[in-house]
């Protein structure tokens, strides 16, 4: 993730992007983290229980769902 970040940064500063499009991109993946990290780690958690790669994926991409909700109504809450 961090290569292909670095790499899409890049690739916006090549396409004479503005420094503050740039910002937004980093930020933006920035506040993407978390629920990458949730999403990770269950399929992680899922493949070690020999679950079958499918089930483990939808079970990650169900806490990534998850987490960007929550994320989203805290940021809107505190907004």
């Amino acid at each position: 993730m961090p290569i292909v970040s670095l790499l899409s940064i890049v690739w916006l500063y090549m396409q004479g992007e503005p420094t503050e499009t740039l910002s937004k991109f980093v930020f933006g993946v920035v506040s993407g983290l978390p629920a990458t990290v949730v999403l990770l780690v269950i399929v992680g958690i899922s493949l070690q229980h020999s679950l079958h790669l499918f089930v483990s994926l939808a079970l990650g991409a169900g806490g990534w769902l998850l987490t960007l909700y929550a994320q989203d109504m805290i940021v809107k809450h505190w907004a």
